[in-house]
């Protein structure tokens, strides 16, 4: 029987999930539980440190900032998903910062014991190449869509791809808490009043709701058929 993880929220982590028992054992058993406040730094860019990091409560938010300044947000990563990873598989620097959105509990694994993971059980090696793909796969869109898509429609299509991981298989989902306006703005390359504009038109056409602490993307159907005639 796998020993109890120290903290119940090892349980949703989707690589452990994947592990049988005796690799579930062990990666549990180099964890270390870490806590953050809502805007503390995990790490900076081009930081010389290699743990990998697994969101048991909280969401973070990985971005990098120009020369000048200007922030581009990338991801928000949310329980169950790890980040880190890529310094701790090729030894480089950091390629991105990433920051605590709310409160957050963290496990920690040192890059030995991670590529320990790997390398001695296979299910952990495949779903970290599915995890990796997925990045890639999401990467190659976005980079479309900065080429070729209004800025409305990106903002669309950013609320699809938030409302699609919450909601599963359901027509609606609950953003909770609800998006923070700069941090769409950064990551579709556009303005704070864009992405005002565009949420205030998708209230008026009945798409989203503001509700207590969060917005409700009322039918996700909907928003794709708008998200595809505008990409034509």
């Amino acid at each position: 029987m796998t020993a109890p993880p120290p903290h119940p929220g090892l349980d949703r982590v989707q690589l452990f999930q994947a592990l049988p028992e005796e690799a579930r054992t062990y990666a549990y058993s180099q964890c270390h539980i870490r806590r953050f406040m809502a805007g503390q730094v995990i790490f900076d860019t081009d930081d010389d440190s290699r743990d990998v990091y697994f969101v048991l409560q909280g969401l973070v938010r990985v971005v990098i900032f120009s020369p000048g300044g200007r922030e581009v947000a990338f991801n928000v990563v949310g329980a169950g998903v790890c980040f880190g990873e890529l310094s701790a598989l090729d030894g480089e620097p950091r390629s991105a910062s990433c920051v605590a959105r709310t409160n957050a509990e963290l496990a920690v694994m040192s890059a030995g014991a991670f590529q320990r993971l790997c390398c001695d059980y296979p299910e952990a090696a495949l779903t970290m190449m599915r995890h990796l793909s997925a990045m890639v796969r999401k990467s190659t869109g976005r980079i479309l869509d900065l080429s070729v898509v209004a800025a409305n429609n990106r903002v669309q299509g950013e609320m699809l791809r938030l409302a699609r991981e919450v909601a599963g298989e359901k027509p609606s989902a609950t953003l909770r808490p609800p998006p923070i306006h700069a941090e769409v703005a950064s990551r579709v390359s556009t303005t704070r009043e864009t992405v005002a504009r565009v949420i205030s038109d998708l209230t008026k056409q009945g798409l989203i709701e503001k509700t207590r602490g969060g917005i409700i993307v009322t039918d996700i159907p909907r928003l794709e058929e708008l998200v595809e005639q505008g990409r034509g």
